[in-house]
């Protein structure tokens, strides 16, 4: 074959991604759709539901940045031919392919960073005891200080810093040992992994003294399993870091460690803004129960009632009937009952779902609502 030839179609076939490529391709486009989507959601909750937006809001927002930064630069990644055995990439592609391996080395540093900062100004907002506020506290300091070393170090690990993808053309530099590369990764992922552990297991002693009953539990549980499912996909990326110590063939072999850090992020993101949307989800509910029309929704209406007036009745209530209007909750004068004058009249309501706050002052921003009793008294002169 012509090498003119051959070196036009090696080019034209690099960005058609490998099925090693195609896994980390495919899931950066669909985890960059539904991210912004978990935090457009997380967006209006805050803004417009709750009306209460707070710094973990704001950190969670360049989470999402920094997320969209890292995704982009590792599909870059693949359209050079990255997923691929190096041999089989022409050169210029290879280099280009290493500018975007350490832009994704950055976006993957800085959004897991400002994700853990975001749950830990999440949880300072509805920690009750001074130790859980304090472990919070340290959980931030180390990940803000490990996270900058570690951030500048990946970023000058070569000098110059365009020796890592210039020493094909031999361009002359040095870089650091893959033994410090991996060993200050080993203690950032164990740093993740730790920080995982801990944010996920605190709310356990927050439920363990509450009264939320058992389905605002399992949902609580649940989200604290994504958290535990995010840990997993470090640990996995750590298994895979020491593949890098025994080859040379760099583009075919880092595509398992792109793919887990994604994961990670992506998981940990989306775990975080699912445990705000329960305001969401109530506001929808509230609406379809309140906007039935016709029989349909007049017969919800009244099922509805006559469960609340059945449980009420258990408790010891007694519920009025549909349509009750406040002015006959007023009293003749000489009024009985079966027992014999009324001194006065109660009517005791409940407004919304009884759930108890983990704290007063966040209850509206967990999404929590409170039981409300309105009393009207009317009394004999």
């Amino acid at each position: 074959m012509d090498p003119e030839l051959d070196r036009r179609l090696t080019q034209k076939f690099t960005h058609v991604p490998s099925a090693r490529g195609n896994q980390l391709f495919v899931f950066n486009i669909a985890s960059l759709v539904i991210i912004w989507i978990s935090v457009f959601l997380r967006v209006y909750v805050r803004s417009r539901v709750l009306k209460s937006w707070g710094l973990d809001d704001y950190l969670m927002i360049a989470a999402l940045l920094c997320f969209s930064w890292m995704s982009g630069a590792m599909i870059a990644l693949v359209y050079c031919g990255f997923g691929k055995h190096m041999m089989s990439i022409p050169p210029e592609w290879i280099m280009n392919g290493f500018k975007a391996y350490l832009l994704a080395q950055l976006g993957y540093i800085m959004s897991v960073l400002f994700m853990k900062l975001s749950v830990c100004a999440f949880y300072l907002r509805i920690t009750i005891l001074r130790w859980q506020a304090w472990t919070v506290y340290v959980l931030m300091g180390i990940n803000i200080v490990y996270t900058i070393g570690y951030f500048i170090l990946i970023l000058n690990q070569c000098a110059p810093v365009s020796y890592l993808w210039n020493q094909l053309a031999g361009a002359k530099g040095h870089c650091l040992s893959i033994n410090v590369i991996l060993g200050t990764s080993y203690t950032h992922n164990t740093i993740s992994i730790l920080s995982d552990w801990v944010l996920a297991t605190m709310p356990l002693f927050m439920l363990k003294d509450s009264k939320l009953n058992r389905r605002t539990k399992a949902i609580v549980l649940f989200l604290l399993g994504l958290g535990y499912f995010a840990s997993v996909s470090s640990m996995i990326r750590m298994n895979a870091l020491p593949t890098l110590r025994r080859t040379d063939d760099y583009t075919f072999t880092v595509i398992p460690i792109a793919f887990w850090s994604a994961v990670e992020t992506a998981v940990g993101i989306l775990a975080a803004n699912l445990a705000t949307y329960r305001p969401l989800f109530s506001s929808l509910v509230d609406r379809v129960t309140s906007s039935g029309s016709g029989s349909g929704g007049k017969y919800s209406s009244r099922l509805a009632a006559w469960s609340l007036g059945r449980r009420a009745r258990e408790h010891g209530y007694i519920m009025s009937g549909e349509g009750h209007d406040l002015k006959s909750l007023k009293t003749e004068e000489g009024s009985t009952g079966a027992r014999g004058p009324l001194p006065h009249t109660t009517s005791t309501a409940t407004a919304g779902l009884a759930f108890p706050a983990v704290r007063n002052v966040s209850d509206e921003e967990l999404g929590i609502l409170k039981q409300t009793d309105v009393t009207v008294e009317a009394e004999r002169g």
